[in-house]
C-alpha cells in the first residue's frame, strides 16, 4: 500500500476524499489529513510518505510552498495540487515542484481516480527499479568483497574507490570486522534428508538467520564449498564469539542445521589484510580459489563447461554451475568471462543453440526441439535461434537444410 496524505482547509473536502480513496481500493492508504500546509510538513518530516494531495490555497502554508518544501526535501514524493477556477495561473507556478496533476475544485470523483490510476503506474515502476537498483547494488557489493579475498584489485586506492561508489552504509576503517566460516555438520546427509528448498538457497537461509540475529551488523557472503560457508561481517561488537551460541543455536532451531559458528580473523581494517592470510586460515586444501593458477584455472572451466554440456536440456542456472564447481556464484560469472572471453550465459545458449542446430536436420517437431534443449518457452527459444543464427527455426530448416513438409510452426 502506498501511503498518501490529504490538506485541505475544509474538513468536508478532506473527508470526502479520504473516503472516496479508501472505497476505490487502488492500493493507497490515507495516513493523515490536515488542515494546513505546515501541520503537513511537520508529519512528512517524521513519517515517509508517497503521495500528497494538497489544496493550494491555505493558512499558514500554501499548497505552492508546501510542493517546494517537498521537492526539496523528499523529492520521491508525489504531489497533486486541488485548485479553484480561478487558481489555475497561480498554480502553474508549481511545475517546477514536479507536480504530479492539478484538480479543479469540486474534486470530480473519476478525475481523481484516473490520476491515481495514472500515480500507481509510477509508481509501480519506480519500486520494480528501486527494487531491481538494490538487488543489483546487493550483488556488486558481494562481489567487491570476493574480488578482495581473491586479489582482483592492484591497490589500497582502488579498493577505496570502488568502496565509495558502491556507497556501503558504514565506514570500513573505522568499523570492526571479521571473516567468519559456518561449517554444516553431516552436510551431504542434511542436503539429501532435510533441506528441501535447493542447494543455491541454503546460503540465503543462513546470511537471513545471522541478519536477523545481528540487527546492527553488515553481512555478506564470501564463498560456499559444500559445507563450508564464508561470510564477511561488518560493525560488530568485540568479541565476535559472543555471538557463536546465539547464532548456532538459531540454525538449529530454524534450519534444523547442525552447524559450527568459527571467527577466523579478526580486523579492524579491511584494507591491512591480504588474500593469502585470509584463505590461510580457512583452508590450505589443492582445490581452494588461492591454488587456483593456470592449470587449476584450465581445470575448473572443464568441469564447468562439462556440467553445461551434460545439462544444456535442463533450466539450469549460473548459480547451478558454480555451485557445481564450488565457486561463489557472482565471482564464477567473472571468472568464467576473464577465462573463456565470453559470458556464461552467452557460452549456455550457444551450447543450447548447437545442439538445435543438429536437430532442426532431423524431422523432430521444432516445439519438440524447444524442449530437448531446455526451453520451457517456444517464442522464447525461437528469439534467441534468430538472435544466435539471424533465422528462425523453420526458416533455417528450410533455407539451410533444405528440409520442408514438417510441421513447422512456432
Amino acid at each position: 500500500m502506498y501511503k498518501l496524505i490529504i490538506i485541505d482547509d475544509e474538513e468536508s473536502a478532506r473527508t470526502l476524499a479520504a473516503k472516496c480513496i479508501s472505497k476505490i481500493d487502488l492500493g493507497f492508504e490515507v495516513t493523515g489529513s490536515f488542515s494546513n500546509g505546515q501541520k503537513a510538513l511537520e508529519y512528512l518530516k517524521e513519517n515517509e510518505t508517497d503521495v500528497v494531495i494538497t489544496d493550494i490555497k491555505m493558512p499558514k502554508m500554501s499548497g505552492i510552498e508546501l510542493a517546494k518544501n517537498i521537492h526539496e526535501m523528499m523529492p520521491k514524493c508525489k504531489v497533486i495540487i486541488i485548485s479553484g477556477y480561478g487558481e489555475f495561473d497561480y498554480a502553474k507556478k508549481a511545475i517546477e515542484y514536479n507536480v504530479i496533476n492539478y484538480l479543479l475544485k469540486p474534486i470530480n470523483i473519476n478525475e481523481l481516480i484516473d490520476t491515481l490510476k495514472r500515480l500507481k503506474q509510477i509508481l509501480d515502476k519506480n519500486l520494480v527499479e528501486k527494487e531491481n537498483n538494490l538487488e543489483m547494488l546487493t550483488e556488486q557489493r558481494e562481489q567487491f568483497f570476493t574480488d578482495i579475498f581473491i586479489g582482483e584489485f592492484v591497490s589500497k586506492t582502488e579498493i577505496e574507490k570502488m568502496f565509495l561508489n558502491l556507497k556501503f552504509p558504514f565506514n570500513v576503517e573505522n568499523s570492526d570486522g571479521a571473516i567468519i566460516e559456518i561449517n554444516v555438520k553431516n552436510y551431504e546427509q542434511y542436503i539429501n534428508s532435510i533441506w528441501k528448498y535447493g542447494k543455491a538457497n541454503i546460503t540465503t537461509a543462513i546470511l537471513n538467520i545471522m541478519q536477523k540475529q545481528l540487527l546492527d551488523v553488515y553481512i555478506y557472503p564470501i564463498s560456499q564449498k559444500k559445507e563450508r560457508f564464508i561470510f564477511v561481517l561488518f560493525n560488530i561488537e568485540s568479541p565476535v564469539d559472543s555471538y557463536k551460541r546465539k547464532i548456532e543455536q538459531t540454525m538449529k532451531n530454524v534450519l534444523n542445521m547442525d552447524a559450527v559458528f568459527n571467527c577466523l580473523n579478526v580486523f579492524d581494517s579491511i584494507f591491512n589484510i591480504t588474500c593469502d592470510e585470509i584463505f590461510d586460515s580457512i583452508e590450505k586444501e589443492e582445490d581452494s580459489l588461492l591454488t587456483s593458477h593456470n592449470i587449476k584455472e584450465d581445470i575448473v572451466i572443464k568441469k564447468a563447461k562439462a556440467y553445461i554440456d551434460a545439462n544444456y536440456d535442463k533450466d539450469i542456472t549460473r548459480d547451478d554451475v558454480a555451485e557445481h564447481v564450488h565457486f561463489n556464484s557472482a565471482y564464477f560469472s567473472r571468472y568464467f568471462k576473464q577465462q573463456t572471453g565470453e559470458s556464461f550465459y552467452d557460452y549456455l545458449v550457444s551450447v543450447k543453440m548447437r545442439k538445435a542446430i543438429e536437430l532442426l536436420s532431423t524431422k523432430m517437431k521444432i516445439y519438440d526441439i524447444c524442449e530437448k534443449v531446455g526451453y520451457k518457452n517456444i517464442k522464447y527459444f525461437s528469439k534467441n535461434f534468430k538472435q544466435y543464427t539471424s533465422y528462425t527455426p523453420s526458416e533455417y530448416r528450410k533455407y539451410v537444410f533444405k528440409i520442408e513438409g514438417i510441421d513447422d510452426e512456432e
